[in-house]
């Protein structure tokens, strides 16, 4: 399954938004700003999800990005 089917939305952990002309012309797509600092961001190899870390995040710590969509989760949600 994809991995934005089971993840609880990211609500006001993440905050995606277009970057600056500069950034575009470098080929930046988006930003995705975290509430806290993400130490780690690795890349699914299919390209259009990323998963990042942000330990200081607590529930919100592991969140898993679809750029496709512009749709961020915790793939860690209770069911």
């Amino acid at each position: 399954g994809e991995a934005g089917a089971s993840s609880e939305p990211a609500e006001g952990a993440v905050v995606w938004s277009r970057p600056s002309a500069e950034l575009q012309s470098e080929g930046v797509a988006w930003e995705v700003s975290h509430v806290r600092s993400a130490t780690s961001v690795s890349w699914h190899h299919r390209g259009d999800y990323l998963a990042s870390v942000a330990p200081e995040g607590a529930s919100r710590a592991v969140l898993l990005h679809q750029l496709s969509r512009r749709k961020s989760g915790s793939p860690f949600a209770k069911s």
